[in-house]
């Protein structure tokens, strides 16, 4: 239903006779009734009702009623500002999805154009259309307002949905290898799943790890962890060289965390234990074939008939050896702490505390709580050092931004009285608000995971933008579209954390810009029930982490090879990874 016409103020008034909170009259005569909210198609924002009920003043045009529009006032003059986006359906078929460039008008999906792809995706499609899923028989919904994503968050009750759920070359693995973490009865997944024995398990792994409290227990490891590994990072400067460095620096944290040990893996002068490398090694290896089966019709056919493919065959081989090597830490670690022999930080441990809990009567297993551990250490590997490597380029790019954020340490730390990192620097976030900020621009710019977000109305049908979707439908939102899009971003492909500082964020209220602040927008590691277990833990290891770098080292690359961040190639693993440049380490204590 068209509500009102853009344009002139004179354009505005011939089309409408009058607006009032119960109703919309047309010229026609036609009422159209009042919702709580209404979709600005032409700056694709969702504004209160309250906004709209007097038109806007001949003078008022550039943009919706009650607030400014970001669009330029010579673009789209005639876009309607309508109750709801239009649904659209992008073609599919089966086994194949939407995935066919000739089925879907849309570009090849490759490892390496995610980001174009999505934003090419909602310039064709608009901001609410259902996409086919390759072999699952069935339509994911995307769509970009968090308003209506949060209907559906709402909706999860006691069983969510989460995008773990979509990873079947593991849950065939676990079946293949007899792991307690998989499936016990028929329909239910297990820890891969949505049922009671994933609720169990979750509810027991989260604990120790989501508490904003308790995390904080961890962060002398994590700032110890972080000493050790940033002395050895320049030897990773040749070109890609950085990745290992990243995935090591990350396992080394959460090691430390889970296990409470130093393993050093990230600092090649650092004498350290060959079986913790090869953890390393075997984790990237397993994570990296993962995410392109997951994808694949090919995969998804031959698994289908019963065929173990090349890829499948390398992924579980590799996490053969990972779950083995996990194991074996697991057991050497419980087998010290019965003889009295624990460290003091391994006695502050995640593991001393889980083992604790599961003897107290803990809901698990020896032999889940092992493999919980080999899973959240495996997953540590990856997803971590993908949003570090990220961080490491824009740094590298922008040495304003580096020097400003060392700026902001230096004088932290010495308003503190200290010389190195302390814990207290990072219990709040007002305590950094640039770092924060360069997160947040990062995560918007290049995210280690473009769709963090997908849930499943589990509890009934739900409506969303007028549309009924039925229960168990897959929904995702699109986070990253929006935050590139320059109707809400200015200079979207510019790395700017200012951005996000408080003043900024205070000039965007009242407007449709300020859709991107929405707390749906901020997390890299989703939200609701299924969010990362370890998503606490894994944020102050990224602040720690950055930290360190930048007290100890300025970072450059070749700005004649690179200049922006759009030429650094990436490839999509299980998340998106860059394909790092040469990088130039000078050391800031010389």
């Amino acid at each position: 239903a068209i509500l009102c016409i853009f344009g002139c103020g004179s354009q505005f008034q011939e089309m409408m006779i009058g607006l009032a909170p119960s109703s919309l009259i047309l010229r026609s005569g036609k009422k159209i009734p009042a919702r709580s909210t209404y979709f600005c198609a032409r700056c694709h924002s969702t504004i209160s009702a309250s906004l709209v009920k007097k038109p806007p003043t001949p003078l008022l045009s550039d943009g919706c009623p009650g607030r400014k529009c970001p669009l330029p006032t010579t673009s789209t003059s005639n876009a309607p500002f309508t109750a709801v986006p239009k649904f659209l359906e992008v073609p599919s078929i089966p086994l194949f999805g939407s995935l066919l460039p000739v089925i879907s008008g849309l570009p090849r999906i490759t490892q390496s154009n995610i980001f174009d792809y999505i934003k090419i995706r909602r310039e064709k499609y608009g901001n609410f259309f259902s996409f086919g899923l390759p072999g699952a028989g069935f339509n994911v919904y995307i769509l970009t307002d968090p308003e209506e994503m949060l209907k559906v968050l709402h909706n999860e009750r006691k069983h969510p949905y989460g995008l773990i759920q979509a990873q079947w070359p593991l849950k065939k693995w676990l079946k293949e290898v007899g792991s307690s973490l998989g499936s016990e009865e028929k329909g239910d997944d297990g820890f891969w799943g949505q049922g009671d024995k994933w609720r169990r398990l979750r509810l027991f792994l989260q604990t120790d790890l989501l508490n904003h409290n308790t995390a904080k227990g961890y962060i002398p490891g994590m700032i110890l962890a972080a000493e050790y590994a940033s002395k050895g990072s320049h030897l990773y400067s040749a070109p890609n060289s950085f990745p290992k460095f990243s995935s090591r620096a990350a396992f080394d944290m959460f090691s430390c965390v889970f296990f409470g040990d130093f393993t050093k893996t990230a600092n090649p002068t650092k004498e350290t234990n060959p079986a913790d490398e090869e953890f390393c090694c075997n984790a990237i290896l397993g994570l990296e074939v993962l995410s392109p089966m997951i994808r694949s019709p090919k995969e998804i056919f031959l698994t289908t008939l019963g065929i173990r493919s090349k890829s499948y065959k390398t992924f579980s081989k590799a996490f053969n050896e990972t779950r083995n090597s996990g194991m074996r830490k697991f057991y050497d670690f419980s087998d010290k702490r019965n003889s009295g022999k624990l460290s003091e930080f391994q006695q502050r441990s995640y593991l001393a505390s889980a083992i604790k809990r599961r003897n107290e009567g803990g809901n698990v297993s020896e032999q889940e709580l092992a493999e919980l551990g080999f899973l959240v250490l495996t997953a540590s590997v990856d997803t971590t050092s993908g949003l570090l490597n990220w961080l490491v380029v824009h740094l590298a790019l922008n040495p304003s931004v580096q020097e400003k954020l060392h700026s902001e340490l230096i004088s932290l730390m010495k308003d503190l009285g200290v010389a190195t990192l302390v814990p207290t620097m990072f219990h709040s976030r007002s305590s950094l608000p640039y770092l924060q900020a360069i997160l947040r621009e990062s995560h918007r710019i290049t995210p280690a995971l473009p769709i963090s977000l997908a849930k499943k109305n589990s509890s009934s049908e739900i409506k969303i933008h007028g549309e009924i979707i039925p229960q168990g439908s897959l929904i995702v939102l699109d986070s990253f579209s929006i935050g590139n899009d320059p109707r809400f971003v200015p200079d979207p492909n510019v790395f700017l954390p200012e951005r996000w500082l408080a003043g900024a964020v205070d000039e965007r209220k009242g407007t449709c810009r300020e859709v991107i602040d929405h707390k749906m927008y901020r997390k890299p590691f989703s939200q609701g029930a299924r969010q990362c277990p370890a998503n606490r833990v894994a944020n102050f290891e990224i602040l720690i982490m950055v930290s360190q770098l930048v007290l100890d080292w300025e970072v450059r690359v070749d700005q004649n090879k690179v200049k922006t961040y759009k030429d650094v190639k990436y490839v999509q693993g299980t998340t998106v990874q860059p394909i790092m440049p040469e990088l130039f380490f000078t050391s800031r204590s010389n």
